[in-house]
């Protein structure tokens, strides 16, 4: 009786592995939303990229006038 309850045990691993295996298949091969994805990391890209260039910008005027400034003082 053990050996029949096993095998329909190993059946049913092997069926829901199958299953399993199906789904990531699905998922990766997927590619609905794959250009919001992208237009998402481009738009943080050139964020990153304007506050680096108006931070550094900043930093530059700044030490240019008040280097001007406290000469002058």
């Amino acid at each position: 009786m053990r050996g029949a309850s096993d095998a329909s045990l190993t059946l049913e691993r092997r069926l829901f592995m199958a299953r399993v295996v199906t789904r990531i298949t699905q998922l990766l091969l997927k590619d609905d939303g794959q250009d919001l994805i992208e237009y998402g990391l481009l738009a943080a890209l050139i964020a990153l990229a304007a506050i680096v260039g108006v931070t550094t910008l900043g930093n530059t005027i700044s030490s240019v006038f008040w280097t001007q400034i406290g000469a002058a003082i």
